[in-house]
């Protein structure tokens, strides 16, 4: 079996100095020898490839084109699946994006996270590198994956219904608290809940053709108590606002104070 690795950085490719962590070229190979340690048995061969090494946090849409230019370049014939290095901190922007682009890939696709750097006794980032191996290995259902491990379990998310992390936790969960499924001892067991797609769905052909913004700005704002839109002003247009609303899919539009309104919004841009 043959699996391509592809290493972006983030903290499972990352080392601790002191109280400063930061992105290590060196993480590549310490992620396959351990799995190499843990698994002597296990006769995979993993074809490496470094494509770049930020933190999540500083990916901009010029890594997203990387990541999709090769993967989209890779096919069957080169591997039997894709494992992706990725930060926690826009996981879940990035799995949404491939979810979408690479709906025509014929091989798994995962993204591997950690939740500590990988030389901290606590990081899960082997876990979750072995759940995408045994799933490539075992179950081979084609479309985007997240695997994290918590507490003894580790579940599958599926990429396009990944949420962000839990703030100040180190804590993954899907859409509707229904992950796709969950490997146990190197067997994968989905989730039968009515909510999630069978196999043969996501595996159903599809997709869109990426356009990635050339010095375009995206703006994104969050509704909060009482928010104040007078103090928003750009000193360059931007593309598109893109604005989120709160639980019940609502936001501000009638206050006694017009600065509160969303529909103020328009006034300053």
């Amino acid at each position: 079996m043959k699996i391509s690795v592809l290493f972006t950085g983030g903290t499972i490719g990352s080392l601790a100095d002191g109280s400063v962590i930061d992105v290590s070229e060196k993480t590549s190979h310490m992620l396959l020898a351990a799995y190499r340690k843990a698994f002597p048995s296990n006769k995979v061969n993993f074809i490496p490839e470094n494509l770049f090494h930020v933190l999540s946090e500083n990916m901009i849409f010029l890594h997203w084109k990387r990541i999709y230019d090769r993967v989209n370049a890779i096919t069957k014939k080169d591997c039997d699946g894709i494992i992706i290095t990725h930060g926690t901190d826009t996981l879940a922007y990035t799995a949404t994006f491939l979810s979408f682009v690479l709906r025509h890939i014929d091989v798994p696709v995962f993204l591997v996270s950690a939740n500590y750097p990988l030389d901290d006794k606590r990081s899960n980032g082997l876990h979750n590198f072995t759940a995408a191996v045994d799933f490539i290995a075992k179950v081979g259902t084609k479309g985007v994956f997240v695997p994290f491990w918590e507490n003894g379990t580790t579940n599958i998310h599926l990429g396009s219904r990944l949420l962000q992390a839990q703030p100040f936790a180190h804590r993954f969960n899907s859409l509707g608290n229904v992950s796709y499924g969950r490997m146990i001892e190197e067997k994968f067991e989905r989730n039968p809940d009515e909510h999630n797609p069978t196999p043969e769905e996501i595996e159903k052909p599809g997709g869109v053709i990426p356009n990635f913004p050339d010095e375009k700005t995206i703006m994104y704002l969050e509704p909060y108590f009482g928010i104040d839109y007078s103090v928003v002003r750009f000193t360059r247009k931007p593309s598109a606002i893109l604005h989120g609303l709160f639980h019940s899919g609502t936001a501000c539009t009638t206050h006694e104070s017009e600065k509160n309104q969303l529909l103020s919004l328009q006034d300053v841009v």
